[in-house]
């Protein structure tokens, strides 16, 4: 799988090794394996994780476990929480655009 990523990568002529890449890290199983083969095809991550707090506990654990990986992996985090309710009311806009506002918003500020 990493031999694949590589390949996509060059044969796209996404971003160059010495580019530093920000990675969403949500804490689920494709975010974490995008981020793992990107560590393992040396280049150079950083990772950042929106707290939503739409899940109350489970975001609380996915937080947690973002911030493990991240130490374990040696892998800076900027983490994020957010009033995706109090944002979707004052916008009168869906929960689910609410999220995507506040997250895009976030990410050009990285």
């Amino acid at each position: 799988m990493q031999e694949k990523l590589e390949a996509f990568i060059s044969e796209n002529n996404l971003f160059c090794k010495n580019d530093r890449i920000l990675i969403a890290l949500s804490g689920g199983v494709d975010s974490v394996v995008l981020a793992t083969l990107m560590k393992k095809c040396n280049y150079s991550i950083c990772l950042a994780h929106c707290n939503f707090h739409l899940r109350e506990e489970e975001s609380s654990r996915d937080e947690a476990f973002v911030r493990s990986w991240a130490k374990e992996n040696g892998v800076e985090l900027f983490v994020k929480e957010f009033d995706t309710y109090g944002y979707m009311k004052e916008n009168k806009i869906s929960l689910e655009m609410a999220a995507r506002d506040l997250r895009y918003q976030w990410f050009d500020s990285l």
